[in-house]
């Protein structure tokens, strides 16, 4: 992993957090759900982007194990999504 993809990744994890955090205050102050919901997406999604960006960078640098690491941690997340949905909705 390369310098650029560390800043990248500050960079995205920084705004991220900054974006989450204005959306949960603006919800909570505003007694708004549907926006502190959407700030708190914003806090699940940043590492599932860590890794998909990560194992771009991998697959680009030609890093097989990693890449294969970064894989199957997106395929977990990915399984528990659609498992935790299913049972949500059953």
């Amino acid at each position: 992993m390369d310098k650029s993809i560390d800043l990248y990744l500050g960079k995205m994890f920084v705004w991220g957090t900054v974006l989450a955090t204005s959306l949960i205050a603006v919800g909570v102050l505003g007694s708004q759900n549907l926006i502190t919901m959407s700030g708190i997406a914003v806090f699940i999604i940043l590492p599932i982007l860590r890794v998909i960006v990560l194992l771009f960078d991998f697959f680009r640098s030609k890093d097989k194990l990693m890449t294969i690491v970064a894989l199957s941690v997106l395929m977990i997340i990915t399984l528990s999504m659609i498992v935790g949905f299913y049972f949500k909705n059953s």
